[in-house]
């Protein structure tokens, strides 16, 4: 209805027709706390359907804001570089002006609160067993099809795999030194 109000009225074109396609995304505002758009019509639009918890991100200034998250980490010593990237940024800096950690705000999350893991390094010897029980499930057969338990079923385990690179532009995703196993 407002599309069609905004279209008689002319604050929105009729003559392109993927307006009314763009504007069917808002659809999806009930659901979001964030949402976030490259779209002018959006962007002129999704302030009339936020509630207060919600906000409309502009994706430029979400793509600057990564930009300068990325420079922040730039800036860290080389060693801690290499213990790769989900050690050090696992969530947005709580010091400087980030849109992120505003985004992390809006969440909800206690994030800013949270006192730092400390969570020891395993030894040599933890970290083969570790290495070894995983890979018990990674390595076991794949069930055919016709044996796949049903998924409304409760399941004991379940192992699904994933690769990642080592390296991904500037960030290491794991450990520099971390072994291939």
């Amino acid at each position: 209805m407002f599309f069609h109000i905004c279209v008689s009225r002319g604050f929105i074109s009729a003559d392109r027709p993927s307006n009314k396609i763009d504007i069917a995304y808002l659809h999806y505002l009930p659901f979001c706390n964030v949402f976030i758009s490259g779209d002018k019509l959006h962007r002129s639009t999704a302030q009339y359907f936020l509630g207060k918890n919600q906000r409309f991100v502009w994706a430029t200034e979400l793509k600057e804001d990564l930009k300068k998250l990325n420079d922040y980490y730039l800036k860290l010593p080389e060693e801690t570089k290499d213990r790769g990237v989900i050690s050090f940024a696992s969530k947005p800096p709580t010091d400087g002006k980030f849109l992120t950690a505003e985004l992390w705000d809006i969440l909800g999350t206690s994030w800013r609160n949270e006192k730092g893991e400390n969570i020891a390094p395993l030894s040599e010897e933890a970290n083969d067993k570790l290495v070894q029980h995983i890979k018990g499930f990674t390595d076991a057969p794949t069930l055919p099809a016709d044996q796949m338990p049903d998924p409304s079923e409760e399941l004991d385990s379940l192992s699904i795999q994933r690769s990642i690179r080592r390296k991904r532009g500037s960030w290491y995703q794991v450990p520099k030194d971390l072994k291939n196993g």
